[in-house]
């Protein structure tokens, strides 16, 4: 052909370049409140949900945000999804000994590769 090859000085790095590029990431976050002592709200698209305990809410708050980070990058076109979370619990310590739930943010991460 004649033609003259030019190789990019970066070009040792296309693939993985290439590899994020082609990579889907989707988040969720859902929102955990206390309204009053002892009731722990999920705050969700249809509605909020009241929870007696702050583990069983934070729970399902977590479920409900992989969930739907997963549902999205699905409908993005991923596969191979996985899944994380993350929590970030604003707790304020009081005196003697006690604890103050102010909210808590949880994050659902769903990473996938495009079909």
């Amino acid at each position: 052909m004649g033609a003259e090859l030019i190789v990019p000085e970066d070009a040792d790095v296309a693939g993985a370049v290439g590899a994020a590029a082609g990579s889907i990431r989707q988040r969720s976050t859902i929102t955990v409140t206390q309204p009053s002592d002892g009731i722990f709200r999920v705050h969700l698209l249809n509605g909020p949900i009241d929870f007696n305990s702050m583990d069983a809410a934070l729970k399902h708050a977590e479920d409900t945000a992989c969930d739907d980070a997963k549902a999205k990058a699905e409908a993005a076109g991923a596969r191979g999804i996985v899944l994380s979370s993350m929590r970030d619990v604003n707790i304020v310590q009081l005196p003697g000994d006690k604890e103050l739930f102010i909210e808590a943010a949880i994050h659902g991460m769903a990473t996938g590769t495009l079909r």
